[in-house]
């Protein structure tokens, strides 16, 4: 899995282009790790992407308020996220940001080209012909 290189955002620089870990970490700390973002994906050509497919390397969860009947409603469905994501990713801890009106829950994955699978290739050939 190809990490790098990857864009980052932080208020002082903007977006800008890291090769590596350290890249990241010295930006962050220049911004005082204050509003600091990272891609979800590696920056590829399209052409790299339409040839090799881009498999996912997070999974954004988001759990609005909006969506629940009640803040218990809503701390049940965090729970049992979180509950999930132990068992099927082998004891896994995401990172969980309260956002004010619900959850982000965010959590590295090692994954594959899902349409390189035959069981998504029907998807595949779908989003080809849209």
């Amino acid at each position: 899995m190809h990490l790098f290189p990857r864009c980052i955002y932080t208020p002082i620089r903007k977006q800008i282009e890291v090769k590596n870990e350290l890249e990241i970490f010295t930006h962050f700390k220049e911004a005082n790790f204050v509003d600091c973002r990272i891609n979800a994906y590696p920056l590829r050509e399209e052409w790299a992407i339409k040839l090799l497919g881009q498999e996912p390397n997070i999974l954004f969860i988001d759990l609005d308020q909006e969506n629940f009947k009640s803040r218990g409603a809503l701390e049940y469905a965090r729970r049992q996220t979180l509950k999930n994501i132990r068992d099927k990713f082998n004891g896994a801890h995401p990172s969980v940001l309260y956002s004010g009106d619900g959850y982000n829950i965010i959590q590295p994955i090692d994954a594959f080209v899902l349409e390189s699978e035959s069981i998504f290739s029907d998807y595949a050939r779908v989003s080809e012909i849209s």
